[in-house]
């Protein structure tokens, strides 16, 4: 049995659901575009067929331009009708296109941040990205256009071969014909369009990833002082002659689909109005009905292709929206029983026998035993890819052991509502985010703030007089895209400003995750003994390779392979004179001075 995500009725009922549940309105407004089109072309044609028989008849003029009059106005209004449903369409698209991409980015926001990260989760994004985003004849907002499409194709041929047969049902039947071997056409066409696209996702993964180097700052750097971009360009080159080997061979082969499809309707149209003017001839039917039907014909045959095109283009349309759901069905981070926390006493965390691995291959963290108490400062230390980060991301919650368990006051933390758990930590990583908003904003994320409190903790990590200097003070934008008026701050001040949004949101947990790259070392030690006074009531961990910087804490776990291998104060781990005080003392003169005050 196939999943409800690759089934195209499935598909096609969610498509129409959500029209239902974001534009009400919109959706009645599409959907009476359907008899408004099949209405204007037959009354074109009964206007053409009685005005013959009035001419055939000798009516007299006043009838005649009566019911010209009568037809022409009933014309206009249908028109009118038609142009404003289309306009009110587009918006309805539109309006469709963007709750995708929402729900969506929503999506990403809520989702298991372990599995975002994995490639598994990026893949389906990836694969989602073109129903939600990419605005193509495959996304969501374009079933709308193909789906009202074929129901219209269908109640069209239904009320034209109704109209047929009281003329000719022997022509009803020939069109039928000629238009499934047209429709053969159609499908081959889809078929090669399908092949192509798959083809060419490689090569449009490179295109994107190459343009966004090329607008990448940090990138950009490297590229000019390293004179990379004939490189660059060399490789996009080869690219580009893949991508368009693939294009020529789809031309080709569509251009040879496009001249039997031409072929076909000249054949079928040559026959059909053969058999209609030999039927005049003959006086099988009147001059009027041979205008009707003429007026009719081609009509009919394009309600029968569009059958086959809008099947085809909803087919794919299914494939993406398959993605697409599936994407939307991947598990969110709170999956909990909802446990609640109390809003500040986080009074121990533990880590009961915790092991993590990715996709079940390499251990990374291996049987870890750690109990922090409130008011306890843990530093932890190890070379790269000890295990420092992965650590670090179970004690935020966004992973969740492979093994063992995370105790938050004596909870397992896999069932506390994360919503409530990342309220209570305030962390800061040496990949940090800022947000292309003002610097008030980017402190406080909140609308509502306490302007005296963002003004303390600027003074705490020496920046406010920084900003007191700028232009705009606390209203000035950070980030080159979002805003012309910006100002810039060093990368420095840009880590001090993201220790100030941790202490804004003063929680009972802090986390400094290799947060100081970008000072020096008299600035981070400074920095850090701030913090000893600032983090005195909290449960504070701290990741540095500068490992001066650990001294004022409580406990130093030093990591390995995995493991906690070292374990104690800073004057116990050098007493052992074990790996952390080899590390220690390997990292030269400036890092080895002692500090005779106590800590």
């Amino acid at each position: 049995m196939k999943n409800n995500t690759n089934s195209v009725y499935e598909n096609m009922k969610y498509i129409i659901c959500n029209w239902f549940k974001w534009d009400k309105k919109g959706t009645f407004i599409a959907f009476m575009k359907i008899p408004i089109t099949i209405l204007i072309p037959i009354i074109i044609s009964f206007m053409n067929k009685a005005l013959i028989e009035l001419i055939l008849n000798k009516a007299n003029i006043i009838t005649f331009i009566w019911v010209l009059g009568a037809v022409s106005l009933l014309l206009g209004v249908l028109n009118c009708i038609s142009h404003m449903i289309s306009e009110n369409i587009s918006a309805f698209q539109q309006n469709i296109s963007i709750h995708y991409a929402v729900e969506a980015f929503e999506k990403l926001l809520t989702m298991d941040y372990e599995l975002l990260e994995s490639y598994e989760g990026r893949m389906k994004f990836e694969r989602c990205h073109q129903f939600a985003f990419d605005g193509n004849q495959s996304d969501g907002a374009w079933a709308a256009v193909r789906l009202i499409g074929l129901i219209e194709s269908i109640l069209g041929i239904f009320t034209y071969a109704i109209l047929f047969s009281y003329v000719s049902p022997i022509l009803i039947l020939f069109i039928l014909i000629t238009c499934l071997l047209e429709s053969f056409t159609y499908h081959a066409a889809n078929k090669i369009a399908i092949k192509t696209e798959n083809e060419m996702v490689h090569d449009e993964m490179y295109f994107s990833y190459f343009f966004r180097l090329a607008t990448d700052f940090v990138a950009e750097k490297d590229i000019r002082l390293n004179s990379a971009a004939s490189w660059l360009e060399h490789t996009l080159d080869k690219s580009i002659a893949a991508y368009t080997k693939v294009m020529r061979w789809y031309t080709n082969e569509t251009t040879k689909l496009t001249v039997l499809q031409a072929l076909c309707s000249m054949i079928r149209d040559t026959a059909i109005f053969g058999f209609l003017i030999w039927d005049v001839w003959t006086g099988n039917i009147a001059v009027s009905d041979f205008v009707f039907c003429f007026g009719l014909v081609g009509g009919f045959s394009s309600w029968l292709n569009g059958i086959s095109g809008h099947i085809s283009s909803l087919h794919r349309i299914s494939l993406e929206c398959g993605k697409y759901r599936e994407f939307m069905s991947l598990k969110k981070a709170v999956e909990t029983s909802g446990n609640l926390l109390s809003d500040a006493d986080i009074n121990s965390i533990e880590f009961c026998d915790v092991s993590f691995t990715y996709d079940n291959k390499k251990m990374v963290l291996d049987h870890i035993n750690l109990k922090v108490q409130k008011g306890e400062r843990i530093s932890i230390v190890g070379e790269n890819g000890a295990g420092k980060t992965t650590f670090i991301k179970l004690l935020c919650g966004l992973y969740t052991p492979t093994s063992g368990k995370v105790l938050v006051n004596g909870q397992d933390l896999k069932y506390i509502d994360c919503s409530i758990y990342f309220k209570q930590i305030a962390a800061v990583f040496q990949d940090y985010t800022l947000l292309p908003s003002s610097i008030l904003k980017n402190i406080t994320l909140a609308e509502i703030y306490n302007k005296d409190k963002v003004w303390k903790v600027l003074e705490d990590v020496d920046l406010s007089k920084k900003i007191k200097k700028l232009r705009n003070g606390l209203k000035t934008k950070l980030g080159r895209q979002s805003d012309k008026d910006t100002s810039s701050l060093s990368g420095g001040e840009m880590q001090k400003l993201l220790f100030a949004r941790a202490l804004y949101k003063d929680a009972p947990i802090l986390i400094l995750d290799e947060p100081t790259a970008a000072l020096d070392p008299i600035a981070e030690e400074m920095l850090y003994l701030q913090y000893k006074d600032l983090t005195k009531d909290k449960i504070s961990f701290f990741t540095s390779h500068r490992l001066t910087s650990t001294r004022f804490c409580d406990k130093i776990i030093f990591m390995k392979n995995g493991k906690i291998t070292e374990c104690g104060s800073h004057s116990e781990l050098m007493a052992q004179a074990g790996e952390y005080s080899n590390m220690y003392k390997v990292q030269g003169f400036y890092y080895q001075q002692e500090v005779n005050h106590s800590l």
